[in-house]
């Protein structure tokens, strides 16, 4: 969260000090960083009340598929790294 507020943050100041050097206003970029700061915010305490009473385990099954899925992508040569 405090990457996405410093990226915003950074966005923000570049867009003021070089007008035109971003698509987007001053005002939109400040929009989309605080709406991006709340969404952040309410998904840490859902994530938070959630494991206060259920399990990690979903979330541990899901990163496993999802890591051995992209390790066999990339080594078959469907994904490019980059």
């Amino acid at each position: 969260m405090p990457a996405v507020f410093g990226s915003g943050l950074y966005e923000l100041v570049t867009a003021i000090r070089e007008p035109g050097s971003s698509p987007f206003s001053g005002l939109e970029i400040a929009a989309a960083t605080v709406v991006a700061f709340g969404v952040g915010l309410a998904v840490i305490a859902g994530l938070m009340a959630y494991i206060s009473k259920r399990s990690f385990l979903p979330f541990v099954i899901y990163r496993l598929l999802l890591g051995t899925t992209l390790l066999i992508l990339l080594s078959t040569g469907v994904l490019d790294p980059l």
